[in-house]
């Protein structure tokens, strides 16, 4: 096996590993919620007066996605306020529920609604959920009503929408099991077949090129650490341009290069307080662009490595460079090309 195709299956292999993660989370997301989901599958329950009455807390009944018709329900005049703030600047805020207070027999109960509305004589749907002390304390006054605080269940109907985290956990864990497995359907074949990986496929195409000839060469740079490199396991040897991260293996010909560039993104904090750099290399093809992210001595010795290593190339930015690869790249790619073959003229212009 080359070299280009053990990096190929190490990738692979940690592919493989990233994707058995992804669908752990899931199942351990879907089991940390078995609760709710239990719920969710068995529907709405028709609590009986004894079995609320008797709950000490909302966590010790088995099912709390229930419904109930209060004899009568009060209004408490509170309103619930989400404030949205931006970097602790307050932005807005709006009316997202109200409370209400439901009587169930000799006993009350708190209920949360997502909006203002007549709830007497509805029955209600919802989940039973602990209140907060301090809400009821706020509410009930015992100076006024001795005894009021003590009729209170500790549960609160809370009438949101019971069954929406759940289309979200079912079809976010579904989606991202379904996507892990696909993935780890491609990393399997690629572990056991490198040299049908779309890289290794395209550079075998290369006119005057054979994998195991590109590999010798890549391979005998990176021991002779003849090699400048990037950010994300990228690796410029004599002849290539070579990724090989965690996740994600890449190799192109520098042959192919017709133009790279250095980027300098200023970064600043809230807009205005200037919070550092950030260095990159743009390495522009003839199908498409690659960018690649570094430290400034090391997007510096690359452009230095590439100057050296494929001569032929246009490299700086220049708006005129910008239009010609977005709008007439076939004639950069031909006028390239004629570089190559003056700067190499044993060479034919596509090897």
């Amino acid at each position: 096996m080359t070299w280009l195709e053990t990096q190929v299956r190490n990738v692979s292999l940690r592919q493989l590993g990233a994707c058995a993660l992804v669908i752990a989370g899931a199942i351990g997301l879907l089991a940390a919620n078995q609760r709710y989901l239990t719920n969710y599958f068995a529907g709405s329950y028709a609590i009986p007066k004894a079995e609320l009455f008797g709950a000490p807390s909302a966590d010790d009944l088995p099912r709390y996605w229930v419904t109930a018709k209060p004899d009568r329900v009060m209004d408490t005049g509170v309103d619930i306020i989400t404030v949205r703030k931006k970097r602790g600047v307050e932005r807005s805020r709006s009316v997202t529920g109200h409370y209400y207070v439901g009587q169930i027999g000799d006993r009350l109960m708190l209920i949360k609604s997502p909006s203002e509305q007549d709830l007497n004589g509805a029955t209600l749907d919802g989940a039973l959920v602990a209140p907060s002390s301090d809400l009821i304390d706020r509410l009930v006054d015992d100076s006024k009503q001795p005894g009021l605080r003590q009729r209170f269940l500790p549960l609160m109907l809370d009438t949101s929408d019971f069954t929406f985290d759940a289309a979200l956990l079912l079809w976010g864990a579904g989606i991202a099991s379904a996507l892990a497995a696909l993935w780890a359907l491609m990393a399997g074949r690629r572990a056991a077949s490198p040299a049908g990986h779309p890289a290794l496929q395209s550079l075998m195409k290369t006119p005057g090129m054979s994998l195991a000839d590109a590999s010798h060469s890549i391979e005998a740079d990176v021991k002779a650490r003849q090699v400048v490199k990037l950010k994300q396991g990228v690796q410029l040897t004599s002849g290539f341009a070579v990724q090989s991260a965690a996740l994600k293996f890449k190799v192109r010909p520098l042959a192919e290069l017709l133009w790279a560039y250095p980027v300098v993104t200023k970064k600043k904090l809230y807009y205005v307080i200037p919070a550092g750099k950030s260095h990159s290399l743009v390495l522009n093809y003839p199908d498409k662009s690659e960018t690649y992210s570094g430290s400034e001595v090391q997007t510096k010795a690359a452009m230095e490595h590439l100057v050296k290593a494929a001569p032929w190339a246009l490299f700086g930015y220049s708006d005129d460079f910008v239009k010609a690869y977005k709008k007439e790249r076939a004639k950069l790619a031909a006028f390239v090309a004629g570089r190559r073959a003056e700067a190499m003229p044993g060479v034919a212009s596509g090897s």
